[in-house]
């Protein structure tokens, strides 16, 4: 743990703030700080910011919202994967095997991407070996069904 680890907490790591130019007048005015000193900007340009020590993360990321400024809390993978919000519009997805179902907190990438007209979820599940196999060699190798039978009775498919 460095000094300045020891100085600020371990609630440093709750919060970390990236500002756009226009935004930082709003930021200093959260803060409560006329202008920033040089290490407020070192710790802008990259570390977190220690203002939980002064004020809770959610004080704080209300009065950034109310002041437009775009902000969230960070969290870890497992936290963040799991928030409702992302659930509900399929960004995050609880994993799900069609043969041995799901399990808690298995969750995985969903599609971010939700277009007007198109389907963009995702199946089920990988079919199990050879599951598709008539399906492919009739719809899209163009077999027949008596050829399709020929080839499961020699053993080929």
């Amino acid at each position: 743990m460095t000094a300045a680890d020891e100085r600020t907490g371990e609630r440093d790591k709750d919060i970390e703030i990236l500002a756009l130019r226009h935004q930082l007048l709003v930021l200093q005015r959260q803060v409560g700080r006329p202008a920033f000193t040089d290490t407020d900007r070192a710790l802008l340009s990259g570390n977190p910011l220690p203002v939980l020590d002064v004020h809770p993360q959610d004080r704080v990321i209300a009065a950034l919202e109310a002041h437009g400024v775009p902000c969230a809390p960070v969290r870890e993978p497992a936290e963040a994967v799991s928030d409702a919000s992302l659930l509900s519009r399929g960004d995050t997805v609880a994993l799900h095997h069609p043969a041995y179902g799901t399990a808690d907190g298995l969750i995985g990438s969903g599609m971010p991407v939700h277009m007007s007209r198109s389907r963009t979820d995702f199946a089920d599940g990988v079919p199990h070996l050879g599951e598709d196999s008539r399906l492919v060699y009739r719809e899209l190798l163009g077999y027949s069904a008596e050829q399709i039978d020929g080839l499961v009775a020699d053993g080929a498919i």
